[in-house]
């Protein structure tokens, strides 16, 4: 008996045809973020002098602390990693914190405190007079945010507030703001991003001068 032959259908997904529409979007993104890293020039002067505050809060054992919500609290997250890490070449440890520290210990003070405390009481808790306090909020309206800046000028750490445009009440607790130029939240946290990578590269020139 003749055995019939199966054929097999083939489960390789064909690729898309990609049209000119579906790029359209992108494109205009594109120049988007291209005109962004432009605006960004302006503001290298303030981020030098933040550059400045961080080594020198690092030459007295300091640290930094920081802390925003949202995308802006995995910026602070990023920024940690970097200073404890490293960003261009290999160094020894920077110390820097994310408050509250743990998402156990923000519940509990969340819990406990409410939200708007959450931050400021940890800090409150971790700070000395000679760290640093970097604030992350693409309006700076942020309450929690802008009651744990205050927290820290009252206790005498130098601040640090990273923004979008207008700066909202976080830009003037602050010893130095960086504003950046732009509005909506994704286009002014990609540039606290990118700012962040700039911070920490001028950290460590400042720092490697110290052995030169």
């Amino acid at each position: 008996m003749k055995r019939e032959k199966t054929r097999v259908r083939s489960t390789r997904r064909r690729d898309p045809i990609v049209s000119d529409g579906a790029l359209a979007p992108l494109l205009a993104g594109l120049d988007r973020r291209r005109a962004l890293v432009g605006s960004l020039e302006p503001l290298l002067a303030d981020l030098a002098r933040v550059a400045a505050i961080v080594a020198s809060a690092y030459r007295r054992s300091g640290k930094v602390l920081l802390f925003g919500n949202g995308g802006s609290h995995a910026d602070a997250l990023h920024l940690e990693a970097e200073l404890i890490g490293r960003c261009t070449r290999e160094r020894a440890p920077l110390a820097a914190i994310v408050l509250p520290g743990s998402p156990a210990t923000l519940s509990a003070l969340t819990n406990d405190y409410g939200h708007e405390h959450a931050y400021a009481r940890a800090l409150r808790a971790l700070a000395r007079e000679s760290d640093v306090a970097i604030a992350f909020s693409t309006s700076g309206r942020s309450v929690n945010v802008v009651a744990a800046l205050r927290a820290a000028r009252e206790i005498g750490l130098a601040t640090i507030a990273f923004t979008g445009r207008s700066g909202g009440d976080l830009a003037p607790l602050a010893d130095v703001a960086i504003r950046v130029p732009a509005n909506a939240t994704p286009i002014v946290q990609e540039a606290h991003h990118l700012l962040s990578h700039l911070l920490v590269e001028a950290v460590e020139a400042e720092l490697d001068r110290d052995v030169k």
